[in-house]
């Protein structure tokens, strides 16, 4: 009876002590080399356009990235003459990837309207890396990490025709 009671009370420790160990550890870290390779969608500190590194509030300095990125994409938006000559427009929806180092990459057009739109609107994204514009990388758990975004440029065809016989958006922001 005795020896059954010293094994029960034995059994008892072996199964109950790692459980209560392991309560009371956090989990181990996720390597961080884990989370450079991984591509986020919605991470602790999201990418931040240029301009806006300084805003301390997390909410002002999405508004002054989002308003910042949206200037830059309709200055730079070169508005397709098939597209103003069949009087095309609509929305073109991108995805993207900034990397962890602030560049972009893997531009895709998600939804094009034609006459050339969801190429202008991917070029101007690509544009960013040849004019050496760099987003402050999002971050995870303190780290730069990988973030997928999603952009929507409006075409119209009040944008102007500039001297080289391009159309370049007039628009500043439209949210």
């Amino acid at each position: 009876m005795m020896i059954r009671m010293i094994l029960s009370f034995f059994t008892f420790l072996i199964l109950v002590i790692p459980t209560i160990q392991a309560q009371n550890h956090p989990p181990p870290p996720v390597a961080e080399e884990t989370l450079v390779k991984e591509v986020f969608v919605v991470v602790e500190e999201m990418p931040v356009f240029p301009g806006c590194e300084e805003v301390e509030d997390r909410r002002k300095r999405s508004n002054c990235s989002d308003k910042k990125f949206l200037q830059y994409l309709y200055k730079e938006i070169e508005y397709p003459a098939e597209a103003a000559a069949q009087n095309i427009t609509g929305t073109v929806v991108l995805q993207f990837i900034v990397l962890k180092d602030g560049t972009v990459s893997d531009v895709k057009v998600l939804r094009d309207i034609g006459g050339g739109c969801g190429q202008a609107a991917k070029k101007v994204i690509e544009s960013l890396n040849e004019k050496g514009t760099k987003f402050i990388p999002g971050k995870q758990r303190g780290v730069a990490v990988n973030v997928r975004l999603n952009q929507a440029i409006k075409f119209k065809p009040a944008m102007k025709q500039n001297a080289q016989g391009k159309t370049k958006s007039t628009k500043k922001k439209n949210g």
